[in-house]
């Protein structure tokens, strides 16, 4: 056992400060999801926000898994939204590819809004856009403004 001085004790300004945190959850059809960052600091119990410093958040989707990954972002726990402003990446197992530099994600809706440009790669070919809106679930890109498709014959 031990004593403990409350007048001794570090004080935090945070509600809630962890180094390696992940999330884990299930969208409406008990597909998985883990949100980890290497800092997460909540800054107060009355906004549900936590702050994030090398992110990376993986859905398992009917193909495998799919990755997002940022430098830093927010996640809003009471919508299980991911918001980023920066350079964003998206991954599959099957090679599609996908880089942007302001992304929203909903990790239940499986949907994603990115603005600032937008460029990626699949199997067929190369694209770019002023702006995107995504269907994770049915891996659907709808390309908004300026958009350029290069298709690669094989």
């Amino acid at each position: 056992s031990f004593l403990l001085d409350r007048t001794k004790v570090a004080m935090t300004s945070e509600r809630l400060a962890v180094n390696q945190a992940t999330y884990r959850g299930a969208d409406d059809q008990g597909r998985a999801f883990a949100l980890s960052a290497g800092q997460a600091v909540q800054h107060s119990a009355s906004l549900p926000v936590v702050a994030m410093r090398d992110l990376v958040a993986t859905m398992q989707m009917k193909d495998g898994p799919t990755q997002l990954a940022a430098k830093t972002g927010e996640y809003e726990i009471d919508k299980e939204r991911v918001t980023v402003s920066g350079p964003v990446q998206f991954s599959s197992q099957d090679g599609y590819r996908l880089t942007t530099s302001s992304v929203a994600v909903d990790l239940k809706a499986r949907h994603a809004l990115g603005t600032g440009g937008v460029n990626g790669s699949l199997k067929s070919g190369t694209f770019s856009a002023d702006s995107m809106a995504v269907d994770l679930s049915e891996r659907k890109v709808t390309l908004q403004g300026r958009a350029h498709l290069r298709m690669v014959q094989k």
